[in-house]
């Protein structure tokens, strides 16, 4: 997904976009986007929804699924909490024609907005290792707690092997994050670790 932010009507500029997830319907994406909010400003956003054909080039001449247009307000007010938004199918997808800006939905984005503080540039350093785990193939994934009981990816490990088929370990690469993105400059803000055995592209189990 490509993210896009606009002072007027017509014109947008990209400003971010997620990473490539592979054969998934419903995906979570952990790469997220810093936008400035102004809350007197009138600030217009778009959220473009590719189709990645290419793995070599996934950012350029892919094929535009569809698109959601909303104001920055409807995402800063309600932070802490999600919004569900149509995604609004463009031209053709999978060979149904459709109009460009026909209203006709192809999905939805859920978005989570979160404040963060400028000037943070202190990182939490990771490296896990999986012990007593019997699949061969695990990934985990690092969550942050915005409110009670709701949480937002923040890291997604590689997959990792175990190191022998005799033994039950997996090792991690070390993993970087940055502090305001974690707790967000509350240092007894709980964290969430979630492992996921790896089957394929489609098909993942906690």
């Amino acid at each position: 997904m490509s993210f896009e932010s606009s002072n007027s009507d017509i014109n947008f500029k990209k400003i971010g976009h997620t990473e490539v997830i592979t054969d998934n319907l419903n995906p979570i994406y952990v790469n997220s986007v810093l936008v400035d909010y102004y809350f007197e400003k009138a600030q217009e956003m778009r959220i473009s929804v590719f189709d990645i054909d290419d793995f070599k080039t996934p950012n350029v001449e892919q094929e535009l699924i569809g698109y959601v247009e909303f104001q920055l307000h409807e995402v800063a007010r309600v932070l802490g909490t999600s919004v569900t938004l149509p995604i609004k199918a463009y031209l053709s997808w999978r060979g149904s024609r459709r109009a460009n800006g026909s209203s006709e939905s192809v999905g939805n984005v859920v978005i989570t907005g979160v404040e963060r503080k400028r000037g943070s540039r202190s990182t939490y350093r990771f490296q896990l290792e999986g012990d007593g785990f019997k699949p061969e193939s695990l990934f985990y994934r690092l969550s942050s707690q915005i409110s009670p009981g709701k949480f937002v990816p923040i890291f997604e490990s590689e997959t990792s092997k175990r190191s022998s088929a005799h033994v039950s370990i997996h090792p991690f690469k070390e993993a970087v994050v940055h502090s305001a993105a974690l707790i967000q400059d509350d240092e007894s803000k709980p964290a969430m670790i979630e492992v996921f055995q790896w089957y394929d592209c489609t098909d993942r189990e906690t």
